[in-house]
């Protein structure tokens, strides 16, 4: 009787020690992948939106992008402190919309303190690699304080110049509340997957002994 009861509880602590090790394994890995691709996710739809809010802004204001008495024009339309087109990106796509003049914000419907913020930098980052060297930026970034998957590209005049940015962004908070549901669902998964492990091994233990 008390070799098969030790038996009984080697088979247990067996099978609990690899399901337990499994389960870390498996949480990890799946941890690493869903973030990767919610945030992958992020970037390529803030990637489509910048495409379109770029084609809204071009048929809506025609003419070229140009700096006339400090203030960013495209064709007669002044953007500093002109709203309207950052509030209608923002609300069909749902992103944080910005138009930069060079790197400073002159239009945008991200909010510090419930005020717009206008007046601020971009990053020095985002400004070497879309000011400086003219190409788009992709990724994460700071804007205003708080982190958001992005996608900013050159506003350019007719002779090729950078001179300002468009930005779309999502914030990571809405990434975090995604992702947060989703743990929370595998977890519940978990414990009753672990539950039925557990109650499994007792009912061999109970039948070993």
């Amino acid at each position: 009787m008390k070799l098969n009861l030790k038996l009984g509880a080697k088979i247990n602590l067996i099978v609990l020690g690899i399901v337990l090790l499994l389960s870390i394994v498996i949480g990890v890995v799946v941890v690493r992948e869903v973030t990767d691709g919610i945030k992958t996710f992020a970037i390529e739809k803030a990637k489509g939106d910048l495409a379109l809010s770029e084609r809204y802004i071009n048929n809506k204001y025609p003419g070229e992008w140009h700096i006339d008495n400090g203030k960013l024009l495209k064709g007669d339309e002044s953007f500093n402190d002109n709203y309207e087109a950052v509030d209608k990106i923002g609300q069909d796509t749902g992103d944080t919309v910005t138009i930069f003049q060079g790197d400073t914000r002159i239009a945008t419907n991200v909010r510090v303190n419930g005020d717009r913020a206008v007046g601020t930098k971009v990053s020095h980052q985002v400004a070497d690699a879309v000011l400086k060297e003219g190409n788009n930026y992709y990724g994460q970034a700071t804007v205003a304080g708080q982190t958001y998957q992005t996608a900013y590209m050159p506003i350019k005049d007719k002779n090729g110049e950078a001179i300002g940015i468009l930005y779309v962004g999502a914030p990571q908070a809405i990434i975090d509340d995604i992702l947060s549901s989703f743990f929370n669902n595998i977890f519940n998964f978990s414990d009753y997957y672990h539950y039925n492990c557990y109650f499994h091994c007792f009912m061999v233990y109970t039948r070993i002994n």
